[in-house]
């Protein structure tokens, strides 16, 4: 909810320009700074990034999910001024991560940290 608002007002600063590129990422240290459990990293990233598609498609919210409180028909505002803010899955060349975003029907991009590409 919280991405989904801030990528609103910067949507709305920037004249609609504004993108999102979701991904799990390459550290794992803020974990438990967050009171997140590591054996949830797959479970948590796919349950974010769906309420996060779900509530720009909507101006009220209904969702269900297991690592944070529901949403009952709560008003999803700021919007955005495109009809549907453009996020991204970023990957360092998973193929779970292609594949996640074949499944959703959403842009990819791919961006090798070390190693060989």
């Amino acid at each position: 909810m919280r991405v989904n608002q801030e990528f609103a007002t910067l949507e709305g600063l920037s004249n609609g320009r504004a993108e999102i590129r979701a991904g799990r990422g390459s550290f794992i240290d803020s974990f438990p700074l967050f009171g997140y459990d590591l054996n949830d990293y797959e479970d948590l990233f796919e349950e974010k990034l769906e309420l996060l598609l779900k509530i720009r498609a909507t101006e009220n919210g209904n969702w269900r999910g297991g690592h944070r409180p529901a949403i009952d028909n709560i008003g999803i505002y700021a919007r955005m001024q495109q009809e549907l803010l453009p996020v991204w899955i970023g990957t360092g060349g998973s193929a779970e991560s292609t594949v996640r975003a074949g499944l959703l029907g959403v842009p990819i991009v791919f961006s090798i940290l070390g190693g060989m590409p």
